[in-house]
């Protein structure tokens, strides 16, 4: 089967490529610029280039694809709307005059229509939801807990970032988990057009998981929590959209919550290999081998 990987460069997006490219499926990364991705992957992927602003490019991008695979992001209002909304419009588009037979859209636990308008993300992500569902394709929206890879977002200057009171448990889940269960749930027709509930073993609030993460580092003097109203002047003042962006994803997430399990997925697809604790350990591992740091992201 070929399939096409939205995002396939990305942080979220790497591993399904990989998953599919090693499940024997035919890759192709639609990519804006495929000299820089060339550098982010693997160079046995095929290439397509395509902005997901242009229907005409990713007409061109389509040609021949089975399944297209899309994951999408922005960082504030007008970038979900104009990348994760307007984008998968695009790919509808393109993707029905090709012939697409499927689209597997990265979404979210807790994206809903009474959701929806709570925070711009989750609009931007229900929306998309529509577009999809309104083509007539075969749909497979796949709505993960939070990954056990964005924990290093919430580590800043040795400190640990949370921007809401920690109450809300998430069975996180490691990424490469999800990409086996996303390929898993492209060859298993009983879940076609279906939105497929995702999650880890394990149930941890932020700040649990946090704490674990942390002790890998046997550093407990970094265990410190930095104030809501210091994390937020830290952010005001030094222009990080991304922080900005994943402080009103805490308060949001802390204010509903994530969807119970998907009976029907869990009979179906392979169960998680990693809790928080063993992906910490293969983490690090890996991590100290390359000389990398693993405590947070720049």
């Amino acid at each position: 089967m070929k399939i096409a990987v939205m995002g396939g460069t990305g942080r979220l997006g790497k591993p399904v490529a990989n998953a599919f490219k090693k499940a024997g499926y035919e890759v192709t990364l639609v990519v804006r610029d495929a000299s820089w991705a060339l550098e982010q992957v693997q160079s046995d992927f095929g290439f397509a280039t395509a902005n997901v602003n242009s229907v005409q490019q990713l007409t061109q991008a389509l040609l021949g694809m089975d399944a297209v695979y899309i994951s999408l992001s922005g960082f504030d209002e007008a970038q979900c709307q104009k990348v994760i909304h307007q984008g998968t419009k695009n790919i509808v588009a393109a993707a029905k005059i090709c012939g697409v037979k499927t689209l597997g859209f990265l979404s979210g636990s807790h994206v809903n229509e009474e959701n929806s308008h709570k925070h711009y993300e989750v609009k931007a992500r229900y929306q998309a939801e529509l577009a999809i569902k309104s083509s007539g394709l075969n749909y497979l929206f796949f709505c993960p807990s939070w990954f056990m890879e964005t924990l290093p977002l919430f580590v800043r200057d040795g400190k640990v970032c949370l921007f809401a009171k920690s109450r809300q448990k998430t069975h996180w889940l490691a990424l490469d988990d999800y990409a086996t269960m996303v390929v898993k749930a492209f060859g298993d027709a009983r879940l076609n057009s279906s939105r497929i509930i995702l999650r880890g073993p394990e149930p941890l609030t932020l700040e649990q998981a946090l704490k674990r993460y942390m002790k890998w580092f046997n550093q407990d003097e970094m265990l410190t929590i930095m104030p809501v109203y210091l994390a937020w002047v830290m952010i005001s003042f030094g222009g990080k959209k991304t922080l900005l962006h994943w402080a009103n994803m805490c308060r949001y997430f802390e204010s509903v919550g994530e969807e119970k399990n998907d009976e029907l997925a869990s009979k179906i697809l392979p169960v998680a290999r990693f809790n928080l604790d063993a992906w910490c350990q293969l983490n690090v591992a890996n991590k100290y081998r390359k000389g990398d740091n693993l405590l947070e992201i720049e």
